[in-house]
Parts: structure tokens; sequence; C-alpha cells
């Protein structure tokens, strides 16, 4: 191995360790902001009237993401959506079968909740930014910031059908355990977690069913 190739070689190594590092700093400080989120809702919740929380069957809101009630705990999970109308006989009977296989392996209570929820395209738009922050085009940043501006309005204006699992249990130990069955459950019936404010509207919503999700 001559010098050049030693020293791209080196290159190579430095690149991806700083790379390593910085997705090491961006999860620790995701963690920190989630903690943080927490921290803040748990200090709001103690805000609430007693009077409005004598009237709801929940209590509070654990560090851990879950809710307290006042007769044990509840979660909220994500149910992924499927356009079954695109699927062929084999994809449509296996789907079918996913959701038959959490019925099973999940014996505890559960509710299913069908909601319009507002189109998220948070990913879409952060993926937009890096690229109008990177671009020395004039054309091209137009069309950027044309597809950015598409984007914000169809979160503003545009909802979707989103499908959730509300799990209970009766203590924390018993949540832990159920909510570990309904996430590795099945493949094809993806149930994934969800952040604690989309979980507060999903609730808010059904406490004020004529209200609207923002």
């Amino acid at each position: 191995m001559d010098l050049r190739e030693t020293l791209n070689k080196n290159k190579v190594k430095r690149a991806n360790k700083k790379e390593q590092q910085e997705l090491k700093r961006e999860e620790k400080l995701k963690k920190q902001k989630e903690k943080e989120e927490n921290r803040n809702l748990i200090a709001e919740d103690k805000k609430v009237f007693k009077e409005t929380k004598d009237n709801l069957s929940i209590i509070s809101l654990s560090e851990y993401g879950y809710f307290k009630t006042k007769t044990g705990y509840l979660d909220v999970l994500q149910i992924e959506s499927i356009d079954i109308k695109s699927m062929n006989e084999v994809e449509y009977h296996t789907y079918i079968l996913s959701f038959t296989n959490l019925l099973q392996s999940y014996i505890e209570d559960m509710k299913i909740i069908a909601m319009n929820y507002p189109a998220d395209t948070t990913r879409q738009q952060k993926y937009l930014s890096k690229k109008i922050a990177q671009c020395n085009n004039a054309n091209q940043m137009k069309f950027l910031e044309h597809r950015m501006k598409q984007l914000k309005t169809i979160e503003e204006k545009r909802t979707n059908r989103e499908f959730f699992l509300m799990i209970f249990a009766k203590d924390e130990k018993e949540m832990l355990n159920n909510k570990e069955v309904a996430l590795s459950s099945n493949r094809e019936l993806q149930v994934f977690e969800i952040d604690i404010e989309k979980k507060i509207k999903i609730l808010k919503k059904l406490n004020n069913m004529n209200s609207k999700v923002d």
C-alpha cells in the first residue's frame, strides 16, 4: 500500500469516526430533549385544577411516557396504516393473519382507535432545510422553497386516517410487559411507539370529540 492509499484510508477512518461521534451527540441531545419535555409535562400536570382531575380518569403522566389512571395505567401506541386496496391476495391474507396474531398474542384489554390526524411532513421538511442551506443555484433554490411551502400547506390542510392501539395495565410492571408484547407481536402489522405530545393530543381529542387535532 503506497503513501497516497494510506492517507486516503486514514482520511476515511477519520471521517467515519467523526460521523459516528456526531450521531452519538445527536442521540444524546434527543434523549436530553425528551427528558426535558417529560419534566415540563409533569410540571404542567401539577397546575391542573383538582376539579378537572376529579372528572377525568387520567391522573398523571409517568416519566416513562405512559399515563396513570384511577384504576391503573394506560398507554397509546400506533398501528402502521396500510393501503389494503393496493395489495394482492397473498399480501392481503398475510396482513389479516398478522392482525389475528396480534389478537392472539396480546390477551389483555386493548382498544383500537381510528382517527383523522394531521399529516406529518417533519422529516421531509428537515431534509429540504438541509438542501436549502447547501444550495447555491437560484433556480434550484426557487424549486426547493416552493416544495417547502407545499409541505407546510399539507400539514395545515391535509389529514391522514391513522390507527392507534390503547393498552391498559394494573401496575407499571404489567404495563412494561404489555407494551413489549404489543410492539413485538409480528413483523407485517407494525406497531410502534409515538411521542408524548402526540399521545396527549389523541387523549385530548377523545375527551373533546368536537375539537380539532392541532
